[in-house]
């Protein structure tokens, strides 16, 4: 076919209790394999996994409270890409925003956002492209805030 890589940004409601990023994403990597792609970025979100550890209790708490399911869901999401031998990138944006692209944000494995923490999905899609041709966050996980 001929594609050297994939993007997703899969998304689901909040109390959404479908297996929708888990049967996705499993989906993508089947195909992947199969077709012999090998790079696969995949956007997550800022509180998943152990970016738990660089939130303070209340954003812990809020994150709970009003994204548990997904986040559930995204935990496990990104449990079957660390398990994959694709050439994984999981970008963590901070709260996403229908903001312009300004090509000014932060990245970092330990970034910390906080509770306030926002960026623009024009600026996600931006680093997500450039993850394709930079090795930096190769089979890593990175957040992404202003």
């Amino acid at each position: 076919m001929g594609y050297d890589a994939v993007l997703s940004a899969l998304g689901i409601k909040p109390w959404t209790r479908e297996p929708v990023l888990l049967e996705g994403t499993r989906n993508i990597l089947a195909a992947m394999e199969k077709h012999g792609v090998r790079r696969f970025i995949c956007e997550s979100s800022f509180g998943v996994g152990d970016s738990k550890d660089d939130t303070d209790w209340f954003t812990n708490f809020m994150i709970g409270l009003l994204m548990g399911r997904l986040f559930e869901q995204k935990a496990r999401q990104e449990e079957l890409i660390r398990q994959s031998k694709v050439e994984w990138s999981i970008v963590r944006p901070a709260r996403l925003t229908n903001g312009p692209r300004t090509g000014k944000y932060r990245d970092g494995e330990h970034l910390r956002p906080g509770l306030f923490g926002h960026i623009s999905r024009a600026d996600v899609a931006e680093f997500m492209l450039r993850q394709l041709t930079d090795d930096t966050w190769l089979r890593k996980t990175v957040t992404i805030s202003y």
